[in-house]
C-alpha cells in the first residue's frame, strides 16, 4: 500500500529533504559478512522493523541555546560569539521563529523546557488504515541535549502535519544542528501487515482546508478531545482518495 505526504507552504520545498527511506547496511560489499551465520543481516525481526522507517532531516544549519530569564522563565537565543556562517545560515529573527518554548506548566520537569521545532512542514495521510510512529533518531543522534517526544497516529482517520517536540534535557548544552542531520524517524505500518511505501503528493486545497479546520477547532477549544470527537466525521466528509503520487521533473532537495 501507499501512504502520502505533501509539503505545506511553511518553507520552500526546494530546500527540504524529502522523507528518506532508512538504508539497511549492504553486507554484500564486505567479505567478512558474506559467509557469516552470526550476522543479523537475515534476521526477519530486524528487516521487518526497518522496512517502514524513514528519516526526517533538517533543511538548515543552526545553533540555539537556552537561558534563564529574570522572571525565572526560560528563553532561547542564537549564539553570536564563536559561530561561523556555516553553523547559522539564516538570520537570527528567522531562526527564532522556528523554535517555540512551551509554557512552564506544560513541562514535566521545571528545569527541563519543552520545545517545538518548525523544520518539517510535511502533511501525512493514507487512503486506508495506516499508522505513523514518530521516533527519536536513535542510530544517528549522539550528543544532542534533547529528548524526543514520540507518538503514533492513524493517518487514515487522522491526517496530520508533523510536530517536532522535544524536552531540553541538558540546558548546559547548546543545540547545534547541521543541514542534513536527522531530526527524527518515522515508521509506517499497516494493521493488515501490508508493506507501506511513502510517496509525495500535491498539497491540495482540500488538504489545506482540512488542516485549517483542525487548527481552528484546537485554538478555540471547541472540544475537550477534538480528534476523537471529529475523526470519523471528517473521514466521511473528505474525498476517498488523497494518495495521488506527484510527478517530479527534479528531486525535491539537493544535498
Amino acid at each position: 500500500m501507499k501512504a502520502g505526504f505533501a509539503v505545506s507552504d511553511q518553507l520552500p520545498d526546494y530546500i527540504l529533504y524529502p522523507p528518506e527511506k532508512y538504508p539497511l547496511p549492504d553486507f554484500s560489499e564486505n567479505p567478512l559478512y558474506q559467509n557469516s551465520r552470526a550476522t543479523f543481516k537475515n534476521c526477519p525481526a530486524y528487516i521487518q522493523y526497518f522496512s517502514g522507517v524513514y528519516i526526517i532531516r533538517s533543511p538548515i544549519s543552526f545553533t540555539f541555546r537556552v537561558f534563564l530569564m529574570k522572571d525565572e522563565r526560560y528563553g532561547m537565543e542564537v549564539p553570536q560569539i564563536g559561530c561561523t556562517s556555516e553553523e547559522n545560515i539564516a538570520d537570527t529573527e528567522f531562526l527564532n521563529s522556528l523554535i517555540q518554548v512551551h509554557e512552564p506548566d506544560e513541562w514535566y520537569d521545571i528545569k527541563k523546557p519543552v520545545i517545538q521545532l518548525s523544520l518539517a512542514p510535511f502533511f501525512f495521510f493514507a487512503d486506508e488504515e495506516c499508522y505513523m510512529e514518530q521516533l527519536p533518531a536513535f542510530n544517528h543522534t549522539k550528543d544532542s541535549p534533547l529528548l524526543s517526544v514520540p507518538g503514533v497516529f492513524n493517518i487514515h482517520k487522522w491526517p496530520r502535519g508533523m510536530s517536532l517536540a522535544y524536552i531540553w534535557d541538558d540546558i548546559e548544552k547548546p543545540l547545534a544542528v547541521k543541514r542534513g542531520d536527522p531530526l527524527c524517524y518515522l515508521k509506517f505500518s499497516s494493521p493488515k501487515h501490508k508493506k507501506v511505501k511513502l510517496v509525495e503528493c500535491e498539497w491540495t486545497l482540500e488538504m489545506q482546508k482540512y488542516q485549517a479546520a483542525l487548527s481552528f477547532i484546537k485554538s478555540k477549544h471547541l472540544f475537550s478531545n477534538p480528534m476523537q470527537t471529529l475523526m470519523q466525521r471528517s473521514l466521511d466528509l473528505r474525498s476517498k482518495k488523497w494518495v495521488k503520487e506527484k510527478k517530479h521533473l527534479t528531486k525535491m532537495a539537493v544535498r
